[in-house]
This record gives structure tokens, C-alpha cells and sequence, in this order.
């Protein structure tokens, strides 16, 4: 379904996010 990629998009974003504010671990 399109909703499900846009939310897997939108929630991988943010664990790169995440990852970055950790210092790219």
C-alpha cells in the first residue's frame, strides 16, 4: 500500500536522523 511505503520511508529517515544526533554510529 502507498500509506505503508511513505510510513517506512518516513520512519527509516528518522533513524538516520537519530544516527547523526548519535554521531553516526
Amino acid at each position: 500500500p502507498k500509506g505503508t511505503s511513505i510510513e517506512v520511508i518516513d520512519v527509516n529517515h528518522m533513524i538516520l536522523k537519530v544516527k547523526k544526533s548519535k554521531g553516526g554510529l
